[in-house]
């Protein structure tokens, strides 16, 4: 008895159509080229190239996914947002910096608090400018709409014209509104 047939030519071409348009929301600028025994998938801005065997036993959207998992650890592009807060002293604080000749008018009340967070950019919806960007210590997603153009943004970054993901980072969330959390 047969219990599944599968056509290797239908495969490929779901494949095709699932992954061109996984390639248009990625943030970073790949191109595919497909053969009977793998497919190709190159990085534009190194030039790295990822080989990935046919393996018709899993879904291609499994195939896909694990395609995406490559490339995200290795080329999506990342921001870092950093948080200024306010958190009072403890009486030990105090303690200790009235025991270090700290005179008691000039003892402050409160120490500043930098709080960053690494964001990596999973989506794109460039005719929108929306974004779908993921906490990476959390992996909660999230998803903004930028005020300025996503191509061109993510072309600058591609450029280098941010000297750090911190400066990208503050651009970024300088000019991009958050929609809603995503599930």
């Amino acid at each position: 008895m047969l219990y599944i047939k599968t056509d290797s030519q239908k495969y490929i071409a779901e494949f095709k159509d699932r992954f061109s348009n996984f390639a248009q929301k990625a943030p970073i600028l790949l191109s595919f080229i497909v053969a009977d025994d793998k497919v190709t998938v190159i990085h534009e801005n190194s030039g790295q190239q990822y080989h990935f065997e046919w393996d018709f036993t899993i879904p291609v959207k499994s195939f896909i996914h694990e395609i995406k998992q490559t490339l995200s650890d290795n080329h999506y592009p990342r921001l870092e947002k950093q948080e200024v807060s306010e958190v009072p002293l403890s009486s030990e604080e105090q303690a200790n910096l009235l025991a270090s000749g700290v005179p008691v008018d000039q003892l402050p009340v409160s120490k500043k608090e930098i709080k960053s967070t690494i964001y990596r950019i999973d989506k794109v919806i460039a005719l929108k400018d929306i974004f779908i960007i993921q906490d990476e210590s959390t992996h909660k997603m999230y998803r903004y709409k930028l005020n300025y153009s996503s191509i061109f943004f993510l072309k600058n970054y591609r450029a280098g014209k941010y000297k750090s993901i911190a400066e990208a980072g503050d651009f970024f969330f300088s000019r991009a509104e958050l929609l809603n959390e995503l599930n």
